[in-house]
């Protein structure tokens, strides 16, 4: 059965998003850039063996289309947050992003599958590995470091969000059977202390 991964480019504008997409999508590095408002596209693609059609949503990095981004983010199950490793200001926007996600994402009381993109590795870098690698910390994602001129750099940015969304469900289930187990407990808690009261009372 075939997987729907339904997710959402954030990111400041000039990070990449967009040409992250078009890599995935069509193996194929657009070198001048043109600003992206909304954009929707599909990909049917297989990862250990598993089929699964990916839905990206890009989305706007300029600041004067930051209102359509609540929306996109309301409807889609995950994210990928791009900055760029030769643009320090960009880092600035993760966190306006993650606040964004808790504010409008369906759900209230779960944080969705976010990892973190650190792009143009191809470029004179200003951002180290080891603050790549703390801002991992710091905003409790998981991060890869890539080039979206490779598409090898590129089709890893998926493998990484597909490993996080089902560690992220493996997570759920067990919480469930933890607290399902919790409460069988308790319950046979409450019916020891009836039985209790009830022989005190004889």
């Amino acid at each position: 059965m075939r997987k729907i991964i339904n997710c959402g480019i954030l990111g400041a504008a000039k990070t990449g998003k967009s040409s992250i997409i078009n890599m995935f999508m069509n193996s194929y590095f657009e070198d001048s850039y043109i600003p992206t408002i909304e954009n929707k596209c599909n990909k049917l693609y297989s990862y250990k063996n598993k089929l699964y059609t990916i839905c990206c949503n890009d989305t706007a990095g300029q600041e004067e289309y930051n209102c359509l981004v609540p929306d996109t983010i309301s409807n889609v199950q995950c994210f990928i947050i791009v900055y760029s490793l030769n643009d320090r200001e960009s880092i600035d926007k993760i966190q306006v992003y993650k606040d964004l996600i808790k504010s409008n994402f369906k759900s209230s009381n779960i944080m969705p599958p976010i990892i973190l993109v650190a792009n143009k590795s191809d470029l004179k870098n200003q951002i180290s590995k080891n603050e790549v690698l703390e801002l991992s910390k710091v905003f409790d994602a998981p991060t890869i470091i890539t080039s979206s001129k490779n598409l090898s750099s590129v089709c890893s940015i998926f493998h990484l969000l597909i490993e996080t969304i089902e560690n992220k469900e493996k997570q759920i289930i067990k919480n469930c059977k933890e607290y399902k187990k919790v409460l069988r407990n308790l319950n046979q808690k409450n019916k020891i202390i009836k039985l209790f009261n009830k022989f005190i009372k004889i």
